[in-house]
């Protein structure tokens, strides 16, 4: 009876090139780099763009102006890195609520529009602004220009001579997107930074910019306080899930992007009372969600700055989403792949 081979011996009785140890050491030796996750591949434009930057690897170099990532983020990418989720945004990342680390993401660094997430820091300036001031507060009055009338797109519905408080102008900022209220409010704080300017949008938009590089937000700019159709208001994701963590300390900022409805009275011109209603454009609140933004132009697409709170607090952000619909379910796979 023949005496079964050994695991040593069968090896030893293939050719050289064949054996284990052989085998292994080739493999090293060829020191080519492991392929990305397939779902995540950049596009051949995406590869020929100078601005493009991959985020495939658990570290970053761009990490020099915000917080590195901490050890157990690092473990967390290590364990779910087979598990990524297939997300159809041209960028996105995950970021923990209260630190604003990054856990991980998608193109997270790349320069992109990011439509009416610039809200998210013209709502944090104004707040900023009111808190250092002796003279304003939430209550203060503002009067709503003509100008401010005029903007274009989504609407809170003021008219010119309405007179509402700074308190319901934040609410008509953020809740119905409104860029009648972006331009209120920046017109008013704008005056109160320079009061004798012509043009005091520009001075607010300014404290917006100084405000980002202060946040060390180093690709972030913005053109106004609306973010709508215009091609100076860019950030990536990671900065402004960044921004979104700094604000998200506020207590009234918190309240504000919290609310799913927000009713007011406000003074008209011609001195009558008008009731308002305004709707949380944001369709995921509760069940875990707490805010904050909502954002869509035609060439920034529909846009997303998420809050989640479950077993962690994470803040998830999404630019140019493949539809409106998809940000809402691709956003829910993110919190919970992210809170794992």
């Amino acid at each position: 009876m023949q005496t079964p081979k050994t695991p040593n011996k069968i090896a030893s009785l293939l050719p050289p090139r064949c054996r284990p140890r052989n085998i292994v050491q080739a493999i090293l030796s060829t020191k080519k780099p492991l392929l990305p996750h397939p779902h995540h591949l950049p596009s051949k434009t995406s590869l020929n763009s100078s601005s493009t930057q991959s985020s495939l690897s658990l570290s970053s170099s761009r990490d020099t102006s915000l917080k590195h990532r901490s050890q157990s983020e690092t473990k967390r990418n290590i364990r779910n890195l087979a598990a990524i989720p297939y997300i159809s945004a041209s960028s996105w990342c995950i970021l923990e609520g209260n630190s604003g680390n990054l856990i991980y993401g998608h193109f997270e660094g790349q320069i992109r529009e990011i439509a009416s997430l610039t809200k998210i820091m013209t709502c944090y300036v104004a707040i900023k602004l009111i808190k250092e001031s002796q003279t304003l507060n939430l209550n203060t009055i503002v009067k709503v220009s003509t100008n401010a009338q005029s903007a274009i797109g989504t609407s809170a519905e003021l008219k010119a001579g309405d007179e509402l408080t700074m308190k319901d102008l934040l609410h008509g900022l953020m809740l119905p997107s409104g860029n009648d209220a972006a331009w209120a409010i920046a017109e008013f704080l704008g005056h109160y930074l320079s009061p004798a300017s012509i043009k005091p949008t520009t001075h607010f938009v300014a404290e917006m910019n100084r405000t980002a590089r202060e946040l060390g937000l180093d690709n972030t700019l913005y053109g106004n306080p609306s973010g709508l159709v215009y091609k100076k208001n860019t950030s990536t994701a990671k900065e402004v899930g960044y921004l979104a963590s700094v604000a998200l300390k506020e207590e009234i900022f918190r309240q504000i992007v919290s609310c799913k409805t927000y009713i007011t009275n406000i003074r008209q011109g011609n001195g009558e009372i008008r009731k308002v209603m305004w709707e949380n454009t944001n369709k995921l609140l509760g069940k875990g969600f707490e805010g904050v933004k909502t954002g869509v132009t035609n060439k920034a697409g529909p846009c997303l700055c998420a809050s989640y709170r479950n077993r962690s607090h994470v803040i998830i952000v999404l630019l140019n989403s493949q539809s409106m619909e998809s940000r809402w379910s691709e956003v829910k796979t993110l919190a919970e792949w992210g809170c794992e």
